[in-house]
């Protein structure tokens, strides 16, 4: 198995405990790695990441929102009509509102194929 598909393990332990505290441990298990391997590893795969900013993504409500399997041709106008469909037609009708916190995206490809998952943090309107 390649380093690539270990961090696609880490990657998906953060994605399925966005709620929770993750701590490196938690990363490195995920992969079946000490921490200091883990970091070793990610370093590798993820290339030269100076100029980087660390931020928190605090934990919390989030809705996700996947966009549809698409071309490299369409990807952009698929990530466009998905946002407009989150604007206009599912956060007014929900019950729920953003939060003041990080929205972020996940790209994913497979076999040419592309698409998104979409994190927005949210509350009950009643809060």
């Amino acid at each position: 198995m390649e380093y690539k598909e270990h961090i696609a393990r880490a990657v998906e332990y953060i994605e399925n405990h966005l709620a929770d505290e993750i701590d490196l441990d938690a990363c490195a298990r995920a992969c079946g790695y000490s921490k200091y391997y883990f970091l070793r590893v990610f370093k590798e795969a993820a290339g030269d990441v100076s100029g980087t900013e660390k931020i928190e993504i605090p934990g919390g409500l989030y809705a996700l929102f996947r966009t549809p399997v698409s071309t490299h041709a369409d990807f952009v106008n698929t990530i466009e009509r998905t946002w407009k469909y989150i604007q206009t037609e599912w956060l007014p009708q929900s019950g729920y509102r953003r939060r003041g916190h990080y929205e972020f995206e996940c790209y994913l490809e497979q076999s040419r194929a592309f698409s998104e998952k979409i994190y927005i943090p949210i509350e009950p309107e009643s809060s």
